[in-house]
């Protein structure tokens, strides 16, 4: 019987599946639309929206071979 692999994808989105779960209305980011004068100064001639969400919550749950501590 050949050896089983391991699924880190699997593994992956089980701790952040369990991330999710143990806390409630837990803030992880911010989305919204640009202010008009935000706009004007970038040039940007369309109104657009913004998303900026931080992966700390995640970290704890995730296994270590996805983090950058060893960084």
């Amino acid at each position: 019987m050949p050896p089983q692999k391991s699924n880190p994808t699997g593994t992956a989105s089980e701790a952040v599946g369990a991330a999710i779960r143990d806390r409630k209305d837990l803030e992880i980011g911010r989305l919204g639309i640009l202010h008009p004068s935000v706009l004007e100064k970038f040039e940007i001639g369309y109104p657009c929206s913004a998303l900026e969400f931080s992966l700390e919550p995640f970290k704890g749950k995730v296994p270590p071979m996805w983090t950058n501590d060893d960084i």
